[in-house]
């Protein structure tokens, strides 16, 4: 369906959220390309919205961002590890890591790699550079 300038992302995520039948709030829920790999924002929806673009409903960038800090705080290493790959999948995507860094996410990550075993290390590592790019 078409998107129109003038009805606010908010809006234009219920909509998609009641065409699909999809339970939960605007806030929880968030349109993404992947032909640019972006979640798409207020600032940033004339440049990815265009005519012909295929945009996706997935869980909003703070609520996954959000989901990682709770699992990396509270969870065991296999869990931990699991969650790494999470972030390490979403890290690239600025508006992601803007929200998974407010939430104290990059801290969390360097007290992983204080108390942690090798692998869970390594993994930790790997997503402090990303997140830093």
């Amino acid at each position: 369906w078409e998107f129109y300038s003038h009805v606010s992302l908010r809006e234009i995520v219920r909509d998609a959220l009641d065409r699909f039948t999809i339970p939960g709030s605007p806030d929880e829920w968030a349109l993404y390309t992947d032909k640019t790999k972006k979640f798409i924002t207020e600032q940033n929806r004339h440049e990815e919205l265009v005519s012909g673009v295929m945009a996706t409903i997935k869980r909003a960038p703070g609520k996954l961002a959000e989901d990682s800090v709770r699992i990396l705080n509270t969870k065991t290493d296999h869990e931990i590890m699991m969650e790494l790959e999470n972030v390490v999948k979403h890290a690239e995507e600025c508006t992601y890591a803007n929200q998974f860094y407010q939430q104290d996410g990059v801290t969390i990550l360097l007290e992983i790699i204080k108390r942690s075993t090798s692998i869970i290390v390594a993994c930790s590592c790997h997503m402090v550079v990303a997140l830093i790019k």
